[in-house]
């Protein structure tokens, strides 16, 4: 053979199909591999969670402050009011949950909407109805209580740090008014109650002194009981001189049996013993005897005392209740003003985004595991 001959061309390798890297078929296996309920159910809200957190979802600023409603009459609790306190059983915690109640009220809504525009704190509060308005601001709000030292904690959420430090400022601002509002109502109610008791107590006086110069108007005596003590020293007087006379007459008639003083003696004697019969019977018996008048006039002058010292009580407890409204007796103490946050704390993307997803996986365990349960009973 010649070696001019023309060679022949070496044979070519011609592939079928798409080429493909490994890469790229091991992607796609696993995406055929993957049942269409796994993408529903968790591949689908996982990547709308995503995107929706990492593009839509505004930035959320936390303003926080501290607070705490005390009583000027606070002490340092015994060790029942440490354990009492332990569970939340004491007298600041009532006074502070009033001041939480308005915050978390209607009342704080209005307050705050004339303060800061609402849809810095709630969107699209413009076309809410005012219901729906106070139950998003609710969400919009968080107040705490530490029983352990009666601190009270508000956050409040804006999607700007001024609006929500502005809001804060402002529940605050109502819950110091809210303070002395019941301060003023306890110290008016206090003075008023007061008020009638002494102008009760007035009238009461008044009317046992009132009673006292009836009496002894009708009864033409001015104190009874010293006339009385009067006539029982009239009495002793007479008594005294009947004695003095009997003994004086004895002594005459055992001298002188028919002496002509005996006659006088026996005159005086009945005289006197006329005397002190009709001063007893003036003090016990008749309508003018003492003795009942006596007890009228005692019984009206107790009622008086009685009067005058619950007269003289209520004046003192008018005094007390007048200084005490002068003091202030709750106070609303700001531990931490309402901070101004520089960095925004919420939506935590990333945790959310892992959130829905671990959500969702485990509501698809769970309903692949109950259709796997139904398919194994209708093959049985």
């Amino acid at each position: 053979m010649s070696n001019n001959a023309p060679q022949s061309p070496s044979p070519k390798l011609t592939y079928l199909g798409v080429a493909n890297s490994t890469a790229q078929r091991d992607r796609k296996g696993i995406l055929r591999r993957l049942p269409l309920g796994f993408m529903i159910v968790v591949i689908a809200p996982t990547i709308a969670s995503a995107l929706y957190y990492l593009l839509a979802a505004p930035p959320i600023y936390v303003s926080e402050a501290r607070f705490v409603v005390r009583s000027q009459n606070d002490r340092t609790p015994n060790a029942l009011g440490i354990a009492l306190q332990s569970v939340g059983m004491n007298s600041s915690s009532s006074d502070a949950f009033m001041v939480h109640a308005y915050m978390k009220s209607r009342d704080a809504v209005q307050d705050v909407a004339h303060a800061v525009k609402m849809g810095a704190l709630v969107p699209d509060s413009a076309r809410m109805s005012n219901e729906d308005l106070f139950k998003a601001f609710q969400k919009r709000i968080t107040v705490g209580f530490d029983s352990t030292n009666g601190l009270s904690t508000i956050r409040v959420r804006a999607f700007d740090a001024h609006s929500a430090q502005r809001a804060a400022d402002t529940l605050l601002d109502g819950g110091e008014r809210i303070v002395n509002q019941l301060n003023k109502r306890s110290a008016e109610q206090a003075i008023q109650e007061a008020r009638q008791t002494l102008t009760l107590a007035e009238q009461e006086s008044l009317s046992a002194r009132e009673a006292i110069a009836r009496f002894r108007n009708d009864n033409r005596m001015v104190d009874p009981a010293r006339m009385a003590t009067e006539t029982g020293q009239v009495v002793g007087a007479l008594m005294t001189a009947l004695a003095e006379t009997r003994a004086e007459r004895a002594q005459v008639a055992s001298q002188a049996p028919n002496s002509p003083l005996l006659a006088t003696m026996d005159a005086r004697i009945r005289a006197i013993e006329g005397q002190i019969d009709s001063e007893r019977t003036r003090t016990t018996s008749g309508p003018d005897a003492l003795a009942p008048q006596v007890g009228a006039y005692e019984n009206l002058e107790f009622q008086r005392k009685i009067a005058e010292q619950a007269l003289i009580a209520a004046r003192v407890s008018y005094e007390e209740a007048a200084s005490d409204a002068r003091r202030q007796k709750l106070y609303l103490d700001r531990v931490v003003e309402p901070n101004l946050a520089d960095k925004a704390m919420l939506p935590r993307r990333g945790l959310s985004i892992l959130l829905t997803f671990l959500s969702c996986l485990l509501a698809y365990g769970i309903g692949a595991l109950i259709w796997a349960g139904v398919r194994e009973h209708r093959q049985t």
